[in-house]
């Protein structure tokens, strides 16, 4: 009978190796105290970022597109996408685009600015609390007939709403 139990063992052992060398994704976060001297103020102030993946484009493997979150007495002052490897695009601030988003399997679309050059993309707010309540989200750009398609598994967005909760947006109903 302990026959039995050693496969068993040793086929959970490997599970876990390649379950644990797979990458979770996590939140890496910077906190800031700003000194306002003449209000004699001071605000704290988050800076909140995640790595995803390259499904399509990127300049190179080296490169990753990040998720970023600023926020500055609990609100949120700006987010944007850092797509690194799609540089071939030329953008103004008066152009939008649209991206395509797979959201937890869902189609939706994120409107984004132009205004962060040809590799940054900002959004709303609204489409954020959308991404910080999901799983996985997959974004697709196109500009110029570039292409990039970038993979963001989503962790647990507490450490987020703990440094930006005091954001209207953020607080209100899913």
């Amino acid at each position: 009978m302990k026959r039995y139990f050693l496969p068993f063992f040793i086929a959970a052992a490997i599970c876990s190796a390649s379950a644990s060398a797979e990458e979770k994704p996590e939140w890496r976060q910077r906190r800031f105290r700003d000194e306002d001297f003449l209000n004699a103020k001071v605000h704290e102030r988050f800076v909140f970022a995640l790595d995803g993946k390259f499904l399509k484009g990127g300049a190179s493997l080296s490169e990753r597109p990040v998720l970023v979150i600023s926020c500055s007495d609990g609100k949120v002052e700006k987010n944007y996408f850092s797509l690194r490897g799609f540089e071939s695009a030329e953008k103004t601030s008066d152009q939008f685009v649209k991206l395509e988003a797979r959201v937890d399997g869902k189609k939706t679309t994120i409107l984004s600015d132009g205004s962060g050059g040809a590799s940054t993309f900002f959004f709303t707010r609204g489409d954020l609390k959308k991404l910080l309540n999901a799983q996985r989200a997959i974004i697709g750009a196109e500009y110029q007939r570039s292409q990039v398609v970038v993979q963001f598994d989503m962790p647990d967005p507490a450490p987020v709403f703990a440094g930006c909760g005091q954001d209207r947006v953020l607080k209100g109903k899913k």
